[in-house]
């Protein structure tokens, strides 16, 4: 998927809606990675605390996420 889609054009418009202002809060993850693992439910029928567990345990998400 990484050459059929254009994941850098995605980051770009999720950059401009998704800002953190505030000097406390914790940086914002990686714009990329947060549309990848938007992504990845849709594609592998999976809910969120699912998602979470996959994408610590299998080794070809983690490269799928950078």
């Amino acid at each position: 998927m990484e050459s059929a889609i254009d994941w850098e054009s995605f980051r770009l418009i999720v950059k401009a809606i998704y800002t953190n202002d505030s000097p406390r809060s914790r940086p914002n993850p990686d714009e990329g990675v947060m549309v990848k693992l938007l992504v990845l439910p849709s594609w592998y029928s999976l809910l969120d605390p699912e998602l979470e567990r996959q994408v610590a345990d299998w080794i070809s998400f983690q490269q799928f996420l950078g």
